[in-house]
């Protein structure tokens, strides 16, 4: 007996005559349609009279036939368009219809065939991240839905793995940390590197010993919900992997200048998934740090001075820039005079006016001189999110406030630590580069007034049209550097007109 469920019923008679008649239309429609597994969707059906009358055989022949013209232009939902001019569509199952609503919301189209909302009556017409959240907490809830499982699989294999984080996140109260930017302190931490280690399993125990390092950096109710998901999901498969390599480079976007790094990460803590509840990492070997002596990677230890900072420009005659003696490296600049021709700079709706929106016009100086490429080189510093770090390490030096709108993208973080050895380098290197090639100097760029705005990972910087400097101009240091994969973020400069 085919499964039949009628939406409206609509009968012409006298009232105390229409429980008997839908009762018969009903039975009719489960014991004269054929028994199949499909999802067989009719916008209008017409039995006709035949359909109520006393006799079973005449009530049959009019359900059939009605049955059969309501069909006869049946199409299948991937080719139904909008079902407009279509009174039937059909899927293989109910699974089908959710993957394939799912899919046109991944897609970016908003499903308007009136059959939707019959084939999938828990969606409901909601958005794509408001019914994969309802989906996310059903599984996180009961754990047996694998059909809510394969819905997940099916937004991650489309690699929209932004909205399965966005649905995990809708179920995490709003006191909590934002799961879109760990709070954590952003410092050196004692993680071993793998080119030391002799075999392979000491270096599969480190790379699991450096994932955890970086899983225990993440808000735990976020990183509590990730994991009871890739539990269910199957810790080992690619999908889940993908989703674990977004939650590492949410802890450190520099992770993405090394993919295979960055793989090997989200494997280790795919294994970790694997261990019981409680039991710890795998040791490695005896060795353990000084307790009185504070943890210092071997990136720390080698200054930037040992591998010159070059500019990649081949047209340059100059010598490659070395950083300075670091006498007085921590002797903080004083504060600058934004200059005359940014104090009437209005402030737009939804902006915010920041003292130092310089700050991030640093980005193109730290490209040509090859930052990124610096970063290449030092896998553990890529761990550490050496690029946030080096820019709030320069916000710190010249006393940018806290709260000023240009450290909005830091927000979720925590005050860092004592600044790393190579941060300092860095920081005296491309002042001296600065004044060298632009005669600006570092602290004149940092305390240049504009509106910083933060959209998810596109920040845009305001700066008024009459404050564009000509030295940087000259040799492009203010163009949009575009996504900086190192940070995370697309940073973008525009220059208006003020009263615009």
């Amino acid at each position: 007996m085919a499964g039949v469920e009628i939406g409206t019923l609509r009968l012409r008679g006298a009232p105390h005559l229409a429980t008997r008649a839908a009762f018969r239309i009903e039975d009719g429609l489960r014991t004269e349609l054929s028994d199949s597994r499909r999802l067989v969707l009719i916008r209008r059906m017409r039995p006709g009279r035949s359909a109520v009358s006393s006799r079973p055989e005449e009530r049959s022949g009019a359900i059939r036939l009605a049955y059969e013209a309501s069909t006869r232009d049946a199409r299948h939902g991937r080719d139904a368009g909008n079902g407009s001019a279509l009174n039937c569509v059909w899927f293989e199952s109910p699974a089908e219809a959710r993957r394939m609503l799912l899919a046109e919301l991944l897609a970016g189209r908003r499903p308007g065939g009136w059959f939707w909302r019959l084939a999938v009556p828990e969606w409901r017409g909601r958005g794509l991240e408001a019914w994969l959240a309802e989906i996310v907490e059903r599984v996180l809830g009961s754990g047996n839905e694998q059909e809510s499982l394969t819905l997940i699989l099916v937004a991650l294999e489309h690699s929209n793995i932004d909205a399965v984080m966005r649905a995990v996140q809708a179920g995490i109260p709003a006191s909590l940390p934002s799961p879109c930017s760990p709070s954590r302190s952003v410092r050196e931490t004692p993680v071993r590197e793998e080119r030391g280690l002799s075999n392979t399993a000491e270096r599969a125990a480190a790379a699991i010993e450096a994932a955890a390092e970086l899983r225990a950096l993440l808000p735990a109710a976020m990183r509590d919900r990730i994991e009871g998901l890739a539990r269910r999901l199957g810790a080992g498969q690619g999908p889940v992997l993908r989703l674990l390599e977004r939650l590492l480079l949410l802890v450190s976007p520099s992770l993405a200048l090394a993919p295979e790094q960055l793989r090997k990460l989200a494997s280790a803590w795919s294994e970790l998934l694997t261990l019981p509840a409680t039991a710890p990492p795998p040791p490695l070997g005896s060795e353990k740090a000084s307790p009185s002596e504070p943890p210092r990677t071997a990136e720390a230890r080698t200054a930037p001075s040992s591998s010159p900072i070059a500019e990649r420009d081949p047209s340059s005659d100059e010598t490659p820039v070395r950083p300075p003696a670091a006498r007085n490296a921590e002797a903080p600049e004083p504060f600058a005079d934004p200059g005359p021709s940014a104090e009437a700079f209005p402030v737009s709706p939804g902006k915010s006016r920041s003292d130092a929106a310089g700050l991030w016009l640093a980005i193109p100086s730290l490209i040509r001189l090859g930052f990124r490429e610096w970063l290449c080189e030092r896998p553990l510093l890529l761990r550490q999110d050496a690029g946030r770090t080096l820019l709030r390490s320069l916000a710190r030096h010249y006393r940018v406030p806290a709260e000023d709108p240009a450290l909005a993208a830091f927000e979720a973080l925590d005050e860092i630590g004592e600044t790393p050895d190579w941060a300092r380098c860095w920081r005296s290197g491309l002042d001296g580069w600065l004044r060298r090639r632009a005669c600006v100097p570092l602290h004149r760029l940092v305390w240049k007034r504009g509106e910083v705005s933060l959209a998810d990972d596109v920040l845009t910087v305001r700066f008024p049209l009459d404050s564009a400097d000509i030295r940087l101009r000259r040799r492009a240091l203010d163009v949009d550097p575009g996504w900086v994969d190192w940070l995370g973020l697309s940073v973008r400069y525009r220059y208006v007109e003020k009263g615009r």
